[in-house]
């Protein structure tokens, strides 16, 4: 919450400033003497000499002969030969008081062996020099009494370290239980909150484990899983650091002493080992020189890990700090490079700890002379401090980061990835455009027939394809944003008009005629998504016409009871028959759909957008319909002065309908009692012919007659010109020919026949609407 109320500057200097205050409140604990209770270091007070033969004894050290060989304490003057061998420290310790004082001596000695202690002092009853050893419990300390002004001097026996001198404390029993509350109190507190990372990251590792496993290997909750893991595996190796260092492993577990310095440094390199791996999540395959850097740092870290009961301490020490300064720093300085969405927090947040990390490595190889107890203690703090600050924002930008850039959580088998689809798309349409475009302008020059079918064909695949990328990026976005605004006026008559020339050569290719109706009581312009409702009905033909057999493929639209626009769809003879409407609910994937049925991707992905809109899909028989919400206006607009039918005008006059397909005659016989025409209708040409024929003889000839171009017998042509060759036949009507795009009639040979229009299927019903007002108008005059 800091965080994200003051931004990452206060927070860094926050987190810098709580882990100096903690190391200062270290030091202050030092330094509280007064005439009562008292806390005292020898510090400068120490001398120290070296037993180059290891052969003295304590005996010998305390003769007045050795008296003056020891040194004041400065270990930076040692050579590390000097460093290796025995080494000696005394320092003074009076009585000033006037009571009896009963000192308690506590070394502060992490990872080495105890000391040995002697008591040097002048005993008050015999005046004679008395030299004893002082035993250590198993907290490291030792006590021994001091009479009043009585100076007694206390020898240490104990391997080289710099901070030795520091470690010695010589205090009253309250003094130390003090600074040992404090101690404790630190401890707890750091501890508290690294159990606290690892209890919370492990739960949440454990839950986005069971969320994504049915994800793939780049799913962003596996990703973030293994991220939390990693952070709680970091908190238990830092948790064991402190306590190694500390020496409570060797005190109250009873570890061995050498088993604990090594357990420090194998949790030092395992924290390392841990933030490269961090790293490399955080990366995500991203920056591969730079994951194959910390892959190569992990791999070093594993082998000096196996190295470490092997190797000299002194030499690893610095070597091991060397290699942890540069992973820690490493790790913390890749965060700026980390692409923003996954960086969980700001990379300044990480300064801190690379300054820690710095000052530890450099001060524990003799670089500044800072108490390493303090500095140790800065990194500890700082390392904790950096985990919270990582696991808080990771939990927070959960539902963000799933959302906006991978949305992989919580997924169904039609869900899917809006970031992967959205490029996906983009790079199809691209290439696909170029396609589209160079297929309209071949369209434009002089082709054969073979050449036009060719490009034809390849355009009618271009649809298709585009049908199907717009699909998946519509679908998507709806998933991931909702339908959200996306309405507007839509004039559904044109709207089908424009969206069936798209498939006019096709169908006629493949004799499949597409009989398009739009109720008349249907509003021309409706509040609804156009652009998902063309992309649907798109998908709808598409399947249609691939599954249809040389029959046809009918779109009826209207409004059903409850207000809701109606699509359906009637396909004739379907070779996909199988499909259900269970098929359609949803409830099943599309490979267990296609296990069953012939249903494509644009079907299956029309369907789920149909949902997504708030729509229903349903099935009986060979019809599929689904409904979509809609705001339609009860009135039409009303239609231009010239196309506008006086009430009345024509119920006189009469159509001939000549077509085999009976949907093709129903649209038409609808479309023209629209304006008030009655309608006969023939099943073929033969028929038609002899209607006419009747009809003009019992003097009801017929005033516009629609022909179907391609019909079983004797075709439209072949009707049109027996009609015009049939002197029987007068007046002559106006023809009206419905054909194809590849071989309508041409201009002098449809003036020839007397033919007033040729619509090329499907017709709209303001197409049909415009052509008959043409034909009664010539007709009239």
């Amino acid at each position: 919450m800091f965080y994200k109320a003051s931004g990452p500057t206060w927070t860094f200097a926050l987190l810098f400033i709580i882990s100096l205050i903690f190391t200062s409140f270290n030091v202050s604990a030092n330094v509280d003497i007064n005439n009562t209770s008292y806390l005292l270091q020898p510090g400068a007070s120490t001398e120290f000499f070296i037993d180059d033969s290891g052969q003295l004894t304590i005996k010998e050290l305390a003769d007045e002969e050795f008296k003056f060989r020891f040194a004041p304490w400065q270990p930076s003057l040692l050579n590390i030969e000097e460093q290796q061998k025995s080494l000696w420290l005394r320092f003074p310790v009076t009585n000033h008081t006037s009571e009896i004082v009963h000192p308690i001596l506590s070394v502060d000695y992490q990872q080495q062996e105890l000391p040995t202690l002697y008591l040097k002092y002048t005993s008050s009853a015999s005046g004679k020099t008395v030299v004893k050893p002082l035993p250590m419990d198993r907290v490291n300390t030792t006590t021994f009494t001091l009479l009043p002004e009585q100076t007694a001097t206390l020898y240490l026996k104990a391997p080289f370290n710099p901070e030795l001198s520091k470690s010695l404390k010589l205090g009253s029993f309250d003094q130390l239980i003090k600074q040992q509350r404090y101690k404790f109190w630190q401890t707890g507190l750091v501890s508290g909150l690294l159990l606290s990372i690892i209890l919370a990251n492990a739960w949440l590792f454990l839950s986005m484990r069971l969320e994504s496993k049915d994800s793939n290997s780049l799913s962003p909750a596996k990703h973030l899983s293994i991220f939390h893991l990693l952070l709680a595996a970091a908190a238990s190796f830092i948790l064991v650091f402190m306590a190694s260092w500390q020496g409570y492993l060797s005190t109250w577990l009873y570890v061995p002493v050498t088993v604990e310095a090594w357990l420090y440094q194998l949790s030092l390199l395992l924290i390392s080992l841990t933030f490269c791996q961090l790293a490399i999540n955080l990366f995500g395959h991203q920056r591969p020189l730079l994951i194959r850097f910390f892959n190569t740092f992990s791999f070093i870290y594993l082998i000096a890990a196996l190295w470490l009961p092997l190797s000299d301490s002194n030499t690893l020490n610095t070597n091991l700090l060397m290699l942890t300064l540069i992973g820690n720093a490493s790790f913390c300085l890749s965060f700026w490079l980390v692409k923003p969405h996954r960086r969980y927090v700001s990379a300044w947040l990480l300064i801190p700890l690379a300054i820690s990390q710095f000052i530890f490595a450099l001060n524990h190889t003799g670089g500044l002379g800072i108490s390493s107890r303090n500095t140790t203690w800065l990194l500890i703090q700082t390392l904790a401090l950096t985990l919270g600050f990582l696991s808080l924002p990771a939990r927070t930008n959960r539902k963000v980061l799933n959302k906006k850039q991978f949305a992989y959580n919580n997924k169904r088998p039609e869900e899917l990835d809006e970031e992967a689809m959205n490029s996906l798309g983009h790079e199809m349409r691209t290439p696909l455009n170029g396609v589209m475009g160079m297929s309209e302008l071949l369209l434009s020059t002089p082709l054969t027939p073979k050449q036009e079918d060719y490009v034809q064909t390849l355009r009618y695949a271009g649809y298709e394809l585009g049908n199907l990328v717009n699909l998946l990026a519509s679908s998507i976005k709806a998933q991931n944003q909702g339908i959200v605004s996306g309405t507007r006026l839509v004039d559904m008559h044109n709207t089908v008009e424009e969206l069936v020339r798209h498939f006019q050569y096709r169908a006629e290719q493949q004799s499949i005629e597409i009989i398009c109706f739009v109720d008349d009581n249907l509003s021309t312009e409706c509040h609804i998504d156009g652009y998902r409702v063309s992309l649907i009905l798109e998908a709808f033909l598409f399947y249609g016409l691939n599954q249809a057999e040389m029959s046809e493929v009918a779109l009826s639209i209207q409004k059903d009871p409850t207000g809701n626009l109606l699509f359906e769809f009637s396909f004739k003879n379907p070779a996909g028959s199988s499909l259900e409407e269970k098929h359609l609910s949803g409830e099943h994937s599309l490979s267990e759909i296609k296990a069953e049925t012939a249903m494509g991707l644009n079907l299956y992905l029309a369907t789920h957008l149909i949902r997504q809109l708030g729509g229903e899909v349903s099935k009986r028989s060979n019809i599929i319909s689904f409904t979509l919400p809609c705001n339609c206006g009860d009135e039409q607009a009303p239609p231009s002065q010239d196309e506008t039918p006086r009430q009345g005008q024509y119920e006189h006059m009469r159509v001939l309908i000549a077509d085999d397909s009976a949907t093709c005659r129903k649209v038409l016989r609808q479309q023209c009692q629209l304006l008030g025409i009655p309608v006969i209708e023939a099943g073929d040409g033969l028929e038609a012919l002899a209607m006419i024929r009747n009809e003009t003889y019992l003097n009801r000839a017929f005033d516009i007659i629609i022909l179907d171009h391609h019909m079983p017998g004797l075709k439209g042509l072949q009707v049109a010109e027996r009609i015009n060759a049939d002197p029987s036949i007068d007046p002559m009507p106006a023809i009206i020919m419905l054909t194809g795009i590849s071989n309508p009639p041409d201009k002098y040979q449809s003036s020839k026949l007397g033919i007033s229009s040729i619509l090329t299927k499907p017709v709209t019903r303001f197409t049909v609407q415009r052509a008959l007002i043409k034909a009664l108008g010539a007709f009239r005059t």
